[in-house]
């Protein structure tokens, strides 16, 4: 997908200026909001919205239009636009109750929120994650705010520890500094959100520190697959594994709004547009913390943003 059909997406970037915020789809304008000083988005959610038209045909928002990924096509089947438009007003008021100069938790947001909120993460439980990264660091702070049990971070180093004990974690593996962290660790979580994306991840030893009935959900993307799996040990502790991307409007509404009740927040840098390809090869480099935010330069007169797929 890229912006306006044209160019390439910044995956992990998000964009904020002043002035009103209008989305765009194949033939006229989809909707216009305040912006809320927040994101590219009219309320941030609106982009999650038409993802998941174009992505998921199992959530409930889709419409019955075969959209090519370039496009962005209004759900007028499912509902009318009118209330479309009047739900994603609503969202962007609930969203200026986020604190923070760009507290909008949007794409990766909801990337760490579904899965969490779909297996349960809350009291009673006792939650992994794997990665603190853009999603990674969303997993901690919405884990924390769902009041499960216990969050444990899972890190090939012990570099981020500090910030991840900062968000809430309870706890912190170093996989490279502690040669027997999985069998220390083994059997003490309920729910692994993993965010890696190396098809190198040591999968076996992370889905041994499943309890009984645990579940493995994994949110990254490997471009070479997964490792291979061994079948007894998901057999003899009736183990899942699954994978999620994306959340329907509900879950951006809940998301919303348990960040606004709870005070959750990313942890963000904000960059000026013009450093936007220095701002990419800082976050391959593994450098951002932990979301990159492009600012846009104040203009006379105000400023207009526009955004499209």
């Amino acid at each position: 997908m890229g912006w306006l059909g044209t160019s390439e997406m910044a995956r992990g970037l998000e964009v904020k200026g002043g002035g009103v915020c209008e989305l765009w789809f194949r033939g006229g304008k989809f909707g216009v909001g305040p912006r809320v000083h927040q994101e590219i988005w009219c309320g941030s959610s609106e982009f999650l919205t038409t993802l998941t038209i174009l992505i998921a045909n199992q959530h409930a928002s889709v419409s019955n239009h075969q959209a090519q990924p370039t496009q962005i096509l209004p759900s007028t089947r499912a509902q009318p636009q009118a209330q479309r438009l009047s739900q994603m007003l609503s969202r962007a008021r609930l969203a200026a109750s986020i604190p923070g100069p760009s507290g909008i938790p949007t794409v990766a947001g909801i990337t760490a929120y579904s899965p969490l909120k779909l297996h349960g993460a809350g009291p009673g439980k006792r939650v992994g994650i794997i990665g603190l990264g853009g999603l990674g660091h969303f997993g901690v702070l919405w884990a924390k705010a769902l009041k499960a049990d216990k969050v444990v971070v899972v890190s090939r180093s012990s570099a981020k520890k500090a910030d991840a004990l900062k968000m809430g974690a309870d706890d912190f593996i170093a996989t490279a500094e502690d040669p027997s962290w999985a069998r220390k660790h083994a059997s003490t979580l309920d729910i692994i959100v993993c965010t890696v994306s190396s098809s190198d991840m040591p999968l076996m030893k992370y889905l041994s520190l499943l309890r009984f009935d645990g579940t493995f959900v994994q949110v990254g993307a490997p471009e070479d697959g997964l490792p291979t799996i061994q079948q007894f040990p998901l057999m003899f502790k009736r183990l899942k594994i699954t994978a999620s991307l994306i959340g329907p409007p509900s879950e951006i509404r809940e998301m919303l709004q348990l960040a606004a009740d709870k005070k959750v927040k990313p942890w963000i840098q904000e960059i000026p547009m013009k450093d936007a390809n220095k701002a990419i090869v800082e976050m391959e480099a593994g450098k951002s913390r932990y979301r990159y935010v492009l600012c846009n330069e104040k203009q006379a007169g105000g400023s207009q943003v526009r955004a499209g797929l």
